[in-house]
């Protein structure tokens, strides 16, 4: 029971009858799939609804005792939980509802809430005023729903061409209805539902509220009574009415009284005209299929006492309350039997078929035509309705064709009756009393309403001949036009009856020719009647404007011909009836040419003041919603002025344009500026909002309404304008509520009808289009509108705030909070309704357009950073709008391809919106919804069992693209591109006769243009113009033969261009679609959170990705235009270089997905046997690259032609790409197949010799102001491939061979070293530019790269490389040397020496050249000079980068860039650690090729001990020991020592670093926060960038950067190690050879100075002493013994127990797995044993 209480909160009475005719139209009117099984289940739910129509439920004492109780126990409501309270006042108020419709108390509450819920879409009303409205509109659905219902049955008079299931089932289910007196209890609610009785009620309940309130509630019961009396009209158009209903909808018929004016009302006319359907038979003659089946039904031939019933109440003599009507219903009847007496089956009913004269001859009496002409062609909707006019018109024919005698006996008397009044008018004598009109009463209904009725007593030839007469009497008097004062004569020769006569004439003329194409052709052409001609005389004739206007009209509907209008126009032209010319001295006739039309509007003149003047007027009127003699005229007046405005605003540039060329005195305003100025009546600046007002009137004046927005849409253009428009919007509140009302209540129109014909007959198809181009125009202002600044009107109408910040607003629902429905909860109602059901949003298929233009209002909004933040956080929380349209797509639209394009689009790019920033935002589960219903390709939630085993394949091509798919669905991405075709169908080549065909191009060229949306089209009404202007340019007999052909030809062409146009909004339409999917693409799988989509997934994703498009891309008839925005995988073809550089692309990421991530370097790999890793198991991404490598390879040389063909010559970009592919191809290809073809087939060569021809190139990329960076990219590719190449011994040798070096050399950008301070004021504030000096480091540092990569590869066996190498560091020696110089060690410079010095110590080593060929002595002279300064200048970068100077460069590195300091002083740390070993490095190979023993050896470092402690450490310490002539240029062994110490502590304080990142990495979900955005902090660009990203990608972050810290640590390590090893073998040798083998000299010649303090005690004299080069031999002759005792005892100090246990840790911790086993430790202990040595 308590169920059976539930309030249902959208009324029992209105919601669920909303629904039911919702059903009912989608399945009839709409036909939409699926939907019988949906009407069947409505129906059967709503049975007894129908058969107890319009009856509500009844009260009871229970239902208002639980009523009355609900404000203190609560009550239930359907779908919530517990009981809701609800307020006394609600109450009160559904008892008053509930006695003033007598319903029950249950349903008056479901009324009052469901008025609650629904008050936003009516701004002004109370809840208790929504609820009239709702029931009203409840009972509207219903009698909506039983019309459909009927008009849907199977019967005799028309067809919907509906499925024979569903007929079936309406058929059905309306017999029931009938058979249960479905007619009567219709006629009984037309006779009790009136609008006055309910206005009386609800007037004294206060149940009316303001004019428009009581206008919709009278129109909503107007519009009840219409849609019973419809019904039960379509139910006789289609099947008889029994015996007792006919006679009960006679019986009614006898009471119906007629309005004011004599017509019946609309009610009366339907039910008038069902009985005289009744009374048809006409459908017999059609001779259609089931005409047997209609016959047997048929109670006129069945059934005897039908009609002896209805002839009976028919020939009654009480009269009804109109006679007319019943004189009416008696002719029908009358014909009716007579048609029965000429059947077989009337020879049964002869005693009634006898009485058809007798009962003609009571309708005459009763003034029937009379009648029908104002009761029932005098209706207003008589003319809507096509079946009302078949049957008037089967009635009046059949009355000529049925009962000729009865009109000849009214001819006659018609002629009888002239007579006498002739003899009356001569004898001066009252006319006859006994005069009828019958004849006058047919002959005007003929004319009026009949389109050329057979077997008229009037020809034609009567009517063509009295306008000639007309024409001939008329032109006699035409005024002279010289004279200065003539006035109309009066008008002579045509009376005012003569003239009704012509009027009807003309009228029926353009009725006939407007709609038969073959009479307006046989009659223009009439050699004898000639009517263009007579009208454009009788319009040059003194004749009325009555009359003028019909001509004018007639001569519209002759020019619908194409053969006719061309003359006709020219005749206007020649006649300046419509003046266009002024003609010199002739009185201009105002108000009828179009320049003094715009003159006037563009000006503050008297027109423009009357247009605005009325516009006011009208809006004021229409505000009253009460009827007011003279309406109809004044909505007619105020159209014109709307029409004359918009005109105005059209034409007005072009106007303006011709003005100034003219240079014409005249002075003219912008329409739209003087449209700002103020009202004389108001005072305010309010024509603008007057305007705009109209469309608060939209559902009464829907062309008015239409006007008004494309005029608002047109003013919305100009920026000045819109905030003064805003401020006049919003000045006074109840205006601004009515615009805002006005503009939402177009919106929210449901009758409005996409698709239809401009020049439908229907006035409702017609009333449809133009509340949909209205839709139409209000969104493109509202699209226009967003695209100005704040405020602007876009903003005021979708709810914005405009007086404070756009990014302030709160967007709620309407009703919540106070506020009011605004345009974007309209577009968001539309866009909404049927995303819930399986068929997706229903707009998108009833009005493509207008759902594309709303998806586009939608981005605007998502996309403008005032707009976003309100928008998608309303979006998202109230509406749930992404997720259930991007449910539904892919949006398929067979008949608009194009629109369902665009608004996939704009639904892609707000997706693409919503998943950044809810990505950004850390709302996950946003994020991860969409993501899931994006990606998923699983059918089912839960994954079935089993599916763990796919890890191991998903890194093998195999499993890769070969798996099981049976259990997965398309993927939603997928089955959107699948939506986009990649083909189209272009039009052909036009086939041309008579025009020649370049300059019809050039001619379509010029009169194309750039609408709206941005297309390219060509306007094909001024292309067609300029056709038929230049056939009718066209001179002579044969061009006049040849004019239909030419025109045919006219026609062709502009079919052709209307297809092009096609073409190219299809095309424009794809490439949006396909752009809008990149984006989406491009944010899911790079912006999202990692974590959402897991690291196989996200492989899968991109597999199915690049199967797609390659399959679409690769497809033959597919388009580039279209396909260029696509990234496609493998298969290289097509000739089109951006589609070619996207596939190159797209190779190039797939096969990096191969690439082995980086990994953490733990130290403890290097400790596995080499057995070990040679039998360990293949890993994933090495089985993947093998398997990529065999599906390249599977293309054969095909595919290594077109690769290397791109690389060599391609296009810039496709080049650089191409060499990227290469690159990637080579590094995986271990058979080296293709390194062997690029080698063999000469392309390596071709890239090696086009170094040379780059140095130009780059050599101008070193200017302040470089043209383009093209050059430098190409070389920077150029490069790292042959640095691939290099990395293989064979591939090295090869480059060698080529001539790589040789051409290096003669390469001069190398030489040209920038300045780097004077171009430093020259830097591009973008930072997007590099400076000079860093563009020349992107070609310096890939050469040298290059070079190390080279030396390595050919180090063990083949000396060629270094040889060459050497004379490239020789060629360019100046500017080798003077970057060993530099002066600012950036990081930079320190890349620069890092390379440079590892260059030098593979190749300035003694014999270098002399492996390079033969060398004369001057020039081998020459290099060993060099080759000194080198060696020099590395000893001396030592002592600069050993000393104090290293901790300066750190500190100085942290100050100008605190924030990468961290990374930029690791990256220095390493440079300047790599500068160090590559220096003892090459230190130790001079020592090493010296001598194999010490005695032998030379020396580099001079015998002293003390460590430096300056800034300069070498020059400082030695100057305080030894003489300053003779060690000043020499570095000492303590700088060696210093060093060692250093690397020592270095080793340590990096491996603790390196131990704790690696903790940190395996805890890594047990680090605190702060400690994980600490690491974050370097990886995150922007403010508050670590602070937006989520928590998972945060640890993603943390991970990658303690990966990269680990191994930065371990390169140190490497490289200190290294280090102390080679410092350790430079001390030993050292100290062997001074502490054993030196001789020390005397102590006083040791402080002499003197040229010949050191020699060369050497015989090979290659190399200068130590003095002049750091070189080969220091003499022992000058070193004294208290030299060799200083520095043993300052070795022996500094290289103490502390440091030995230091390196001997070192070698214990790392050395052991990494380096030579116990190296350090024979150093160690040798060196320890040569300081502990007895003095000798």
């Amino acid at each position: 029971m308590a169920a059976q209480m539930a309030v249902n909160s959208g009324a029992s009475l209105w919601g669920p009858l909303k629904e039911l005719w919702e059903t009912v139209d989608g399945a009839v009117l709409r036909r939409q799939p699926e939907s019988v099984h949906l009407l069947d289940l409505q129906l059967k739910k709503h049975k007894p609804h129908f058969l107890s129509l319009f009856k509500n439920p009844p009260k009871s004492a229970e239902q208002r005792e639980k009523v009355r109780k609900a404000s203190t126990e609560g009550i239930a409501i359907q779908g919530q939980q517990g009981s809701r309270l609800l307020p006394e006042q609600l109450l009160t108020e559904a008892f008053i509802l509930s006695d003033l419709f007598d319903i029950g108390e249950l349903a008056a509450l479901e009324l009052l809430l469901a008025g609650e819920q629904q008050q936003p879409y009516f701004p002004g009303l109370t809840r208790g005023l929504v609820a009239v409205l709702l029931y009203w509109d409840g009972k509207l659905c219903m009698a909506n729903s039983l019309r459909t219902l009927i008009q849907s049955r199977q019967g005799k008079t028309f067809t919907l061409d509906l499925s024979g299931e569903l007929v079936a089932l309406t058929t059905r289910f309306t017999d029931e209805l009938m058979s249960q007196g479905l007619s009567k209890r219709i006629l009984t609610l037309v006779s009790e539902i009136s609008v006055t009785r309910e206005f009386e009620r609800l007037q004294k309940e206060r149940g009316l509220g303001n004019e428009k309130h009581r206008k919709e509630v009278a129109d909503l019961i107007k519009e009840c009574r219409q849609a019973l009396a419809d019904s039960l009209f379509s139910w006789t158009c289609q099947s008889p009415l029994s015996k007792d209903d006919t006679l009960a909808l006679i019986g009614h018929l006898e009471t119906v009284t007629a309005q004011a004016d004599g017509s019946l009302d609309s009610v009366s006319l339907a039910l008038v005209m069902a009985l005289l359907y009744c009374l048809d038979v006409s459908f017999i003659e059609q001779g259609t299929e089931d005409r047997d089946d209609l016959l047997q039904a048929l109670p006129l031939l069945t059934e005897r006492q039908y009609v002896s019933a209805v002839h009976s109440r028919l020939m009654d003599s009480q009269p009804w309350k109109l006679p007319g009507l019943q004189a009416v219903c008696r002719l029908a009847w009358a014909l009716l039997l007579r048609v029965l007496s000429q059947l077989p089956q009337g020879s049964a009913l002869v005693e009634f078929t006898e009485a058809d004269e007798a009962l003609a001859d009571q309708a005459l009496l009763g003034d029937v035509f009379l009648f029908m002409k104002e009761g029932i062609l005098g209706c207003e909707s008589f003319s809507q309705e096509e079946f009302y006019i078949r049957r008037v018109h089967s009635l009046i024919t059949d009355f000529l064709a049925l009962m000729p005698m009865k009109v000849k006996q009214l001819r006659n008397r018609a002629d009888e009756d002239a007579r006498l009044v002739h003899m009356s008018l001569q004898m001066d004598s009252e006319l006859p009393s006994s005069l009828r009109k019958d004849l006058d009463h047919l002959m005007i209904l003929v004319s009026d309403n009949i389109q050329g009725v057979s077997g008229s007593p009037v020809s034609w030839e009567h009517f063509f001949h009295s306008l000639m007469l007309y024409h001939e009497n008329l032109r006699r008097d035409l005024p002279n036009p010289d004279s200065a004062h003539y006035r109309h004569p009066p008008l002579r020769g045509i009376t005012q009856r003569e003239m009704e006569g012509l009027t009807s004439f003309l009228q029926l003329l353009t009725t006939i020719i407007t709609w038969s194409e073959n009479a307006r052709l046989a009659l223009c052409e009439h050699p004898q009647w000639t009517p263009v001609v007579v009208m454009l005389g009788l319009l040059q004739c003194s004749v009325p404007p009555v009359l003028k206007a019909e001509l004018l009209h007639c001569l519209a509907a002759f020019g619908k011909s194409p053969e006719i209008a061309a003359s006709l126009w020219q005749s206007l032209e020649y006649t300046q009836i419509l003046q266009t010319v002024r003609a010199p001295g002739q009185r201009q006739a105002a108000g009828i040419e179009g320049h003094s039309i715009m003159f006037h509007l563009l000006n503050d003149s008297p027109m423009l003041a009357l247009c605005l003047s009325l516009l006011e007027e009208g809006v004021r009127q229409l505000d009253t919603y009460a009827p007011f003699p003279g309406k109809k005229h004044l909505e007619s007046a105020v159209l014109h002025c709307l029409c004359l405005l918009d005109l105005a605003l059209q034409k007005e540039a072009v106007f303006m344009d011709l003005l100034r060329e003219s240079q014409a005195s005249l002075l003219v305003s912008p329409l739209e500026q003087l449209l700002q100025g103020v009202s004389p009546q108001t005072r305010r600046a309010d024509h603008i909002v007057n305007i705009a007002r109209y469309l608060y009137h939209s559902s009464s004046n829907p062309e008015a309404a239409f006007q008004s927005a494309k005029i608002l849409r047109r003013i919305a253009n100009y920026p000045n304008i819109q905030i003064r428009l805003v401020g006049d919007f919003t000045h006074d509140q109840a205006v601004s509520d009515k615009l805002m009302a006005g503009f939402v209540e177009c919106l929210d129109n449901e009758d409005a009808e996409e698709g239809t014909e401009k020049d439908d007959v229907d006035s409702q198809k017609k009333v449809a289009r133009i509340r949909h181009e209205t839709q139409i125009h209000i969104l493109n202002l509202l699209i226009t509108s967003l695209e100005l600044k704040a405020p602007n009107l876009a903003l005021y109408l979708l709810g914005y705030e405009v007086k404070k910040p756009v990014s302030s607003t709160n967007l709620q629902d309407p009703g919540v909070l106070g506020c009011p429905r605004s345009c974007l909860h309209a577009i968001l109602s539309r866009l909404q309704r049927g995303t819930e059901k399986r068929s997706g949003p229903a707009l998108t298929q009833q009005a493509p357009h207008l759902a594309e233009l709303c998806y586009q209002v939608i981005y605007q909004l998502c996309a403008c950073p005032d707009t976003s933040g309100p928008t998608m956080r309303y979006l998202r929380t109230s509406q749930d709008f992404l997720f259930s349209h991007l449910q539904h797509l892919p949006f398929l639209l067979p008949s608009n391809q194009i629109a369902a394009l665009s608004q996939m689009s704009w639904l892609m790019k707000t997706a693409a919106i919503e998943l950044r920033v809810t990505s950004l935002n850390r709302q996950r589960s946003h994020t991860q919804r969409l993501v899931s219903l994006l990606l998923d390709d699983q059918p089912h939630a839960q994954h079935a069992d089993g599916e763990s085993g796919m890890e191991d394949e998903t890194r093998s091509v195999s499993g890769f693209l070969h798996f099981d798919t049976v259990s997965k669905v398309r993927r939603k991405l997928l089955s959107v591109l699948d939506a986009i075709e990649f083909s189209q169908d272009m039009p052909e080549l036009l086939q041309l006769d008579f025009f020649e065909r370049t300059q019809i191009e050039q001619v379509i060229s010029n009169c194309e243009h750039v609408n709206e949306q941005g297309h390219t089209v060509c306007n094909v009404k001024l292309l067609h113009r300029v056709l038929v202007a230049e056939v009718n340019a066209l001179q002579g007999m044969a061009a006049i033969g040849q004019r239909p052909l030419l025109m045919e030809e006219v026609n062709s062409i502009l079919q052709q261009v209307v297809e092009r146009n096609r073409v190219r909004r299809s095309l424009s339409a794809k490439r949006h679609a396909l752009q809008s999917w990149r984006s989406l693409v491009e944010t899911l799988l790079t912006a999202c959170p990692a974590d959402l989509i897991s690291a196989d997934e996200r492989q899968l994703i991109i597999r199915d990705l690049l199967l797609d498009l390659h399959d679409k891309v690769s497809d033959h008839v597919s388009v580039a235009v279209i396909s260029s925005p696509v990234q496609s995988g493998t298969g290289l073809r097509g000739g089109y270089q951006r589609l070619r550089a996207h596939l190159y692309g797209s190779l190039l990421y797939y096969l990096q997905i191969a690439q082995k991530p980086e990994e953490p370097d733990t130290l403890q790999t290097a400790g596995k046997a080499m057995w070990e890793r040679l039998t360990a198991p293949e890993d994933g991404f090495s089985k993947l690259q093998r398997e990529n490598l065999a599906i390249i390879e599977s293309y054969g040389k095909a595919l290594m032609e077109v690769v290397c063909r791109d690389a060599c010559d391609g296009h810039e970009i496709s080049r650089m790409l191409a060499m990227a592919v290469l690159d990637r191809i080579l590094s995986i290809d271990r058979q080296n197949q293709w390194l062997l073809y690029i080698c063999n087939s000469g392309y390596l060569r071709s890239l090696v010799e086009s170094l040379r021809q780059d140095d130009v190139a780059l050599q101008s990329l070193l200017t302040p102001q470089p043209p383009l960076l093209k050059p430098l990219y190409i070389f920077e590719s150029k490069m790292a491939l042959l640095t691939r190449v290099a990395k293989t011994g064979e591939g090295a040798v090869e480059l060698l061979r080529c001539g790589l070096v040789a051409q290096l050399m003669e390469c001069q950008v190398f030489d040209m070293v920038p300045d780097s301070d004077a171009h430093r004021v020259m830097r591009d504030p973008s930072g997007f530019i590099p400076s000079p000096m860093d563009r020349y480091r992107q070609i310096l540092l890939p050469t040298l790269r290059l070079f190390q990569v080279i030396l390595t590869s050919t180090s063990i066996n083949h000396q060629q490389g270094a040889a060459q190498v050497l004379q490239w560091l020789i060629v360019h020696a100046d500017t080798i040397q003077s970057l060993l110089r530099c002066q600012e060690l950036s990081m930079g410079a320190l890349q620069e020496l890092s390379l440079l010095t590892g260059i030098i110590s593979k190749t300035a080593l003694p014999g270098a050249l002399e492996m390079g060929g033969e060398v004369n002595s001057a020039a081998l002279l020459e290099f060993q000079g060099h080759i000194n300064r080198f060696q020099r200048l590395c000893l001396s970068l030592l002592g600069r980068l050993a000393g104090s100077e290293r901790d300066r460069l750190l500190k100085q590195a942290e100050i100008s860039a605190p924030g990468d300091s961290a990374e930029r002083r690791e990256e220095m740390e390493v440079a300047m650690q790599q500068v160090c070993a590559n220096i003892m490095e090459y230190c130790q190979a001079l020592l090493l090729q010296s001598s194999a023993q010490a005695q032998f050896s030379i020396c580099l470092f001079s015998p002293s001990g003390s460590e430096p402690a300056g800034r300069d450490g070498a020059r400082t310490d030695l100057s305080s020991t030894v003489p300053s002539m003779a060690y000043s240029r020499v570095p000492s062994l303590g700088l060696v020592l210093y060093l060692l110490k250093n690397s020592a502590a270095d080793f340590f304080r990096f491996h603790q670093s390196h131990r704790q990142s690696l903790g940190k990495l395996q805890s890594l979900d047990q680090l605190p926060p702060e400690e994980l955005k600490e690491l974050c902090q370097g990886l995150v660009s922007g403010p508050g960038g670590v602070e937006k990203i989520s928590s998972v990608q945060r640890s993603l972050l943390a991970k990658r950067r303690l990966v990269q810290l680990i191994n930065n640590r371990a390169k140190l390590l490497a490289l200190c190690s290294y280090v102390i090893e080679t410092c350790l073998f430079v001390l030993w040798r050292h100290l062997e050879y001074y502490l054993l083998h030196c001789i020390p000299t005397d102590p006083k010649d040791s402080l002499l100075p003197g040229s010949t303090l050191y020699r060369s005690r050497l015989a090979d004299d290659s190399f200068s002493g130590l003095q002049a080069s750091g070189g080969r031999g220091l003499s022992l002759s000058r070193v004294s013994q208290q030299d060799l005792d200083l520095l043993k005892s300052d070795m022996a100090a500094g290289f103490g127990e502390a440091l030995q246990r230091k390196l001997l840790e070192v070698e214990g911790s790392y050395s052991q797995v990494r380096s030579r086993y116990t190296f350090i430790q024979a150093l160690v202990r040798r060196i320890r044993g040569l300081l502990r040595q007895p003095k000798s």
